[in-house]
């Protein structure tokens, strides 16, 4: 029995090593890639789902876009003019939509580590009930630290860590400009996910 578990071990190792010997990434693959996420924030944290697509121009860099939606239950303090006058529960929904490039430093083997900066535009409601809604929408761009290890010789399992900037950090009622929630504009984003090169 011990022979034949170190054997079924042994044709694992060499079925894993098998998959993964030509792995790596070539001038003109195209990558998509389907991810969740963790968002922090001033509030609380969040989960969330994205797609990207990308296109390696050399196999070292990498350009594409991405797309992501969230959702976040939260409280926050409602101030009119700069003074809190109430806390109250909120419902935070949010798409935002970039471009992105990225650098590889390592493209043959079984990790690919990469660096790189994004930006884009971000469109966000945060819903207390009835007409108790603001919205929050515009400029953001940052930075982006990853790796992808290869499962398969065009198959990876990715993590990436995101430092976002916001053009503002208020969030506007829609009836009274005047009437705003003070977010983060700085976020930190850890993004997991599949992706497949063709």
């Amino acid at each position: 029995m011990r022979k034949l578990t170190v054997v079924g071990v042994a044709l694992l190792v060499m079925m894993s090593l098998a998959t993964t010997s030509n792995a790596g990434i070539d001038e003109g693959d195209w990558e998509v890639a389907l991810g969740g996420n963790f968002f922090f924030s001033d509030f609380h944290d969040n989960y969330g789902i994205g797609v990207t697509l990308g296109y390696f121009v050399t196999a070292e860099i990498e350009v594409g876009g991405w797309i992501n939606y969230h959702n976040q239950d939260l409280s926050g303090d409602i101030k009119d003019h700069g003074d809190k006058v109430d806390e109250v529960d909120f419902q935070k929904t949010w798409w935002d939509i970039a471009f992105f490039a990225y650098y590889y430093f390592q493209v043959e083997g079984e990790w690919a580590p990469y660096i790189g900066g994004y930006i884009g535009y971000e469109d966000a409601e945060l819903d207390a009930g009835g007409d108790f809604k603001f919205d929050r929408n515009g400029l953001m761009l940052g930075g982006v630290l990853g790796v992808k290890y290869f499962v398969s010789e065009k198959t990876t399992i990715f993590f990436e860590y995101r430092l976002g900037w916001r053009n503002t950090d208020e969030w506007e009622w829609s009836k009274d400009s005047d009437v705003t929630i003070n977010d983060d504009a700085l976020t930190h984003t850890f993004m997991f996910g599949i992706s497949v090169l063709f």
